[in-house]
C-alpha cells in the first residue's frame, strides 16, 4: 500500500482500461509482454494468416438475409458453421451461394427426374420405347398441323398431353376448336382455358393438374 505522508516513495503503475487483466502483473506493475505476444501468436494460428479483422466474431446467433422462397435458416446448419468459427458474414456467403448455386441445381435434377418418369409413362403406354419413337413424328405433325402453338407447347410438357392428342388424332378431332358440345361438364374450350392457366403449365399447381386431367378423362375416355 502506498504511503502517502512519503512524496519519496515511488508510486505503483495502473493497469491500463484497455488491457485484459491476465497481461497485467500488479505485483511489479508491468505488461506482461511475453504472454501478450504469446497469446496474439495463438489468435493468428486459430484465425488464420491475412484474416479480415473487419469481418467481426463469430455471434451468438447469425442475422442472415434469405430472399429465395424456397430457402429457409436451418438452425443445425448455423451451429456447425458457428463450431468452425464462420462470421455473420460469412455465413451470409454461405446461405448465399445454396440459393444460387445448390437450388437450381437441385431443381434441375427434379426436373430431369419428372422427364424420366413422364417418358417412362408413354413407353409403357404406348407398348415400349421403339413403338413411340416410330409414332412421334407423326404425332407431332398432327399437332403442330391443328393446335395452337402455345397449346401444343404445354401438351408435349407432359404424358397425359401427349396422350391425349394421339387420342385426338386417332380419332379424327380437328383440335381444340371451340364449340365442342360439352362432356361430364367439360367442353374442349374449357380445356384449351385450364391449360392456358399458367398453374398448370408454369407452377405444376398438383389441383390445376388434376383438373386438365380429369377434362383429358372426360373428353377422350380410355377405350375399352
Amino acid at each position: 500500500m502506498q504511503d502517502i505522508t512519503n512524496p519519496t516513495q515511488p508510486q505503483r503503475k495502473m493497469k491500463p482500461d484497455w488491457l485484459p487483466p491476465k497481461f497485467w502483473n500488479d505485483e511489479a506493475g508491468e505488461i506482461m509482454a511475453e504472454e501478450l505476444a504469446r497469446s496474439y501468436i495463438e489468435l493468428e494460428r486459430v484465425r488464420g494468416d491475412g484474416f479480415p479483422a473487419e469481418l467481426g466474431a463469430v455471434p451468438e446467433r447469425y442475422t442472415l438475409t434469405i430472399d429465395d422462397d424456397l430457402l429457409d435458416e436451418d438452425e443445425e446448419v448455423n451451429e456447425l458453421l458457428r463450431q468452425n468459427g464462420f462470421t455473420n458474414a460469412q455465413a451470409q456467403l454461405v446461405y448465399d451461394l445454396a440459393g444460387r448455386k445448390v437450388l437450381p441445381l437441385v431443381s434441375e435434377l427434379a426436373a430431369q427426374y419428372e422427364n424420366a418418369r413422364e417418358a417412362e409413362r408413354l413407353n409403357e403406354h404406348f407398348g415400349g420405347r421403339e413403338r413411340f419413337d416410330a409414332i412421334r413424328p407423326q404425332l407431332r405433325a398432327w399437332a403442330q398441323a391443328n393446335l395452337p402453338a402455345s397449346i401444343y407447347r404445354n401438351l408435349v410438357a407432359s404424358a397425359d398431353g401427349v396422350i391425349a392428342m394421339h387420342k385426338m388424332m386417332q380419332s379424327g378431332e380437328p383440335g381444340l376448336m371451340p364449340g365442342a358440345n360439352p362432356v361430364a361438364g367439360v367442353n374442349e374450350d374449357d380445356l384449351k382455358q385450364m391449360m392456358r392457366d399458367k398453374r398448370y403449365w408454369k407452377d405444376r399447381d398438383p389441383v390445376m393438374v388434376q383438373k386438365v386431367r380429369d377434362g383429358f378423362k372426360a373428353l377422350y375416355p380410355e377405350e375399352g
